[in-house]
């Protein structure tokens, strides 16, 4: 498995992985625009996973179902923090979210609970590292 920086070749792959991650996935235009932010890919003969940033914040983080658990996610935290090394770098996740563990093992605190964030009774938590 290869850690780098996104590449256009990489779109279908990354919008594949935001389809079946997100019961509300994105568009293929926004998800086009939010890739011209720094971006990272963990990929093998395809991509495994992808982690977007919006400024420094974490916008998606994905890994593919298959892949889960195996430390992917932690890898691509790690060059977003080193990327925006010396700023907060900030996230959304939804509650209920098992990403939400993987933030907190990795020293992201909650700075609060947003009601209705995603929907109604779809409350989010506001995290910072």
């Amino acid at each position: 498995m290869l850690l780098r920086r996104y590449q256009p070749p990489d779109f279908d792959d990354v919008f594949y992985l935001q389809q079946i991650s997100y019961s509300k996935p994105c568009t293929e235009s926004v998800l086009r625009a939010k890739l011209e932010c720094p971006a990272w890919v963990a990929a093998g003969s395809v991509v495994l996973g992808c982690l977007i940033t919006d400024g420094p914040e974490i916008w998606s983080l994905v890994v593919a179902p298959l892949h889960r658990h195996r430390g992917i996610g932690s890898l691509l935290l790690a060059e977003a923090e080193k990327y925006f090394a010396g700023q907060t770098l900030g996230l959304h996740v939804h509650v209920a979210n098992p990403a939400a563990r993987l933030y907190k093992l990795r020293g992201y605190k909650t700075a609060e609970t947003i009601k209705d964030f995603y929907g109604p009774s779809l409350d989010a938590l506001r995290m910072y590292k």
